[in-house]
């Protein structure tokens, strides 16, 4: 590990190629992956060698190429258990669903780049394909400050993500995107004091997003829940009806987690 490092190379080459696979989703030989990686194919070699004695790949011997393993899925099953409570907002989320005919989201702060103000979409649930009800991807990554969940998961977080928030690099998404830390500090401000947050086509034109914390037991946010949609049925629903059922199957939500 290099002198005032808080990584260790090796580790984070291995997990890149492990997340590399993973996005191909298909086996990949050493040239394939020293090209994506910029890695000497040398250094792939070894690696794959010991990502293969540890079980986390496999190597194919009709085309010499790598894959995951089933290592892998069992690893994901046991993380899956970490996420249990899916199972009690699941329910909840179908019926905000079905309620305000749109698309109601659940989403969680990502951990994985401490560099980075990002959150993942951790569910979506919605009882039609509606025009612009949500372009993301379960499991996808995006910044927090061009999003409602991002930012209600930003401000009703425990740590002080000052030094954080203003280190950001801010990409304009749309005209409405927040332009810099100080408009993002003082809407995480507003959104704390009113319990909601909005995303008013800030990174997508015609996408409008009302969206809650999902409280803990110390005012902070287990995850964050959504509704969106195109713009114009948002506003004709009523951005205030939908944020008093958002806030109620929220309140719900937390009840059932917290076995009250």
């Amino acid at each position: 590990m290099e002198k005032g490092s808080e990584t260790i190379h090796s580790i984070e080459r291995a997990l890149d190629i492990l997340i590399l696979l993973s996005k191909e989703e298909c086996e990949m030989g050493v040239l394939e992956i020293a090209k994506a990686t910029g890695v000497y194919q040398s250094t792939i070699h070894r690696t794959m060698a010991t990502l293969i004695k540890k079980g986390f790949v496999y190597q194919n011997p009709d085309n010499s190429k790598y894959g995951l393993s089933i290592k892998l899925y069992h690893i994901g099953m046991v993380a899956k258990h970490a996420f249990s409570w899916l199972d009690v907002a699941k329910p909840f989320m179908v019926r905000l669903a079905k309620e305000c005919n749109e698309t109601v989201n659940l989403s969680i702060m990502d951990h994985s780049e401490k560099e980075k103000l990002n959150c993942i979409l951790l569910y979506q649930e919605s009882v039609a394909k509606r025009v612009l009800g949500s372009s993301q991807i379960l499991g996808e990554s995006t910044p927090c400050y061009c999003s409602g969940v991002g930012k209600v998961l930003l401000a009703f977080s425990e740590e002080d993500l000052t030094c954080r928030i203003r280190a950001q690099e801010f990409a304009a998404y749309t005209k409405n995107t927040l332009k810099d830390a100080d408009e993002l500090m003082e809407n995480l401000a507003r959104i704390r004091e009113q319990g909601y947050a909005l995303d008013e086509e800030e990174r997508e034109l015609g996408l409008f997003c009302v969206a809650c914390p999902i409280p803990d037991r110390r005012g902070g946010a287990v995850a964050a829940l959504s509704i969106s949609g195109l713009k114009s049925r948002i506003l004709s629903a009523g951005v205030e009806n939908l944020i008093e059922s958002l806030k109620k199957t929220a309140d719900e939500i937390a009840a059932s987690l917290l076995g009250a």
